[in-house]
């Protein structure tokens, strides 16, 4: 099976969960991230920030970042990309449809025409909307192995 998106999960009682997106390697192994639960409380809103830290588009490493809208109106989210001297790179905008998810891939070379990137972070400001999940991946380019970068306030 081939796919991606985001999982809602709705109950009148308390629900524990999590989840896993993965690669097949072989017949006999796996490879992937996990992504914890969030809550529509826990995302990010109109008027708030949030920061992706931990960020790399180079020889070794690639990034690309993620945006859930878990609102009932549509999100509007601007992304704006640095790298780790603090200069502003490149930046981009995003809408989301309620429910929508969608990812940006290899963020850096698609938005600032970057590859050289060893420390980068960015800025994502939600500037219409409720609800919003970010998170980045940071992927390994030999193995394809990625890491899971939530967002910080």
């Amino acid at each position: 099976f081939t796919g991606s998106g985001g999982l809602q999960l709705c109950s009148d009682q308390p629900v524990r969960a999590n989840s896993r997106t993965y690669n097949q390697a072989s017949a006999m192994n796996t490879y992937g991230q996990y992504y914890g639960p969030y809550t529509t409380t826990q995302a990010v809103t109109a008027g708030e920030l949030a920061w992706l830290v931990g960020l790399r588009q180079d020889a070794a490493f690639r990034t690309n970042i993620a945006l859930t809208n878990t609102g009932t109106t549509t999100a509007i989210v601007a992304v704006s990309l640095y790298n780790g001297d603090g200069a502003r790179l490149a930046g981009y905008t995003v809408t989301l449809a309620p429910g929508e998810w969608k990812q940006q891939n290899k963020v850096f070379q698609t938005y600032a025409g970057r590859t050289d990137i060893s420390s980068g972070f960015a800025r994502v400001a939600v500037l219409g909307g409720t609800g919003v999940i970010v998170s980045s991946s940071v992927i390994d380019n030999a193995t394809g192995d990625a890491v899971t970068n939530p967002w910080l306030f």
